[in-house]
């Protein structure tokens, strides 16, 4: 989650690069009238910019699930441990930026562990480390046993295949169009009111 100090620097920085580029058409104009009309028209649309801007990341907060510290999601599969030397939640889920990844090898009770990971999914994302589900695999079975039991619990379109993994997105990502639907809004309005500075 971006922290206060983030969110003022990139408004800085924001700010001063729509100022730069307001300074400088400005610069390049001569005639008072048209000066006055860029004047009133940059700061008209930054204003309109930063109300969009602030109503769009505060929608987008509002949205963000609330993330779970590691020990909790790693105590919700304690349950499943199987033994040192055998599948072990301490040594086959660990935290990663964008979400968990859990390594589902050495595992024998594949549907338990999937039910659960299919509640944790709701929230965060998942990377299942499930093999290419070939023969020559660690466990051939192994990826087609975990893919039929997500798609019993969660919509196909929360599913994405790698080569190694499966993947799952939390459903607030589905909702709000993923991670890029808010970015790619932003740079739009951003790059309509920098054209706006240059008419």
């Amino acid at each position: 989650m971006a922290t206060k100090g983030g969110e003022v620097l990139s408004g800085a920085l924001l700010g001063a690069c729509y100022g730069a580029t307001g300074a400088f058409t400005a610069s390049l104009m001569d005639e008072p009238a048209r000066l006055e009309r860029h004047i009133t028209l940059t700061f008209a649309s930054f204003a309109l910019l930063v109300v969009c801007f602030y109503v769009l990341l505060r929608r987008a907060e509002a949205a963000r699930p609330v993330a779970l510290p590691a020990l909790d999601v790693r105590e919700m599969l304690a349950k499943h441990d199987e033994g040192r030397g055998a599948w072990r939640q301490l040594s086959h889920v660990r935290q990663e930026a964008a979400g968990w990844r859990v390594d589902l090898h050495d595992l024998e009770h594949v549907e338990a562990v999937v039910d659960d990971l299919a509640e944790i999914a709701e929230r965060h994302h998942l990377r299942l480390v499930v093999g290419d589900g070939t023969a020559r695999s660690a466990d051939p079975r192994l990826r087609r046993r975990v893919e039929e039991r997500l798609r019993l619990r969660l919509e196909p379109t929360r599913l994405r295949h790698g080569r190694r993994t499966l993947s799952t997105l939390p459903t607030v990502a589905m909702q709000h169009g993923g991670n890029l639907r808010l970015p790619t809004l932003l740079m739009t309005l951003s790059i309509v009111f920098v054209g706006l500075l240059l008419v």
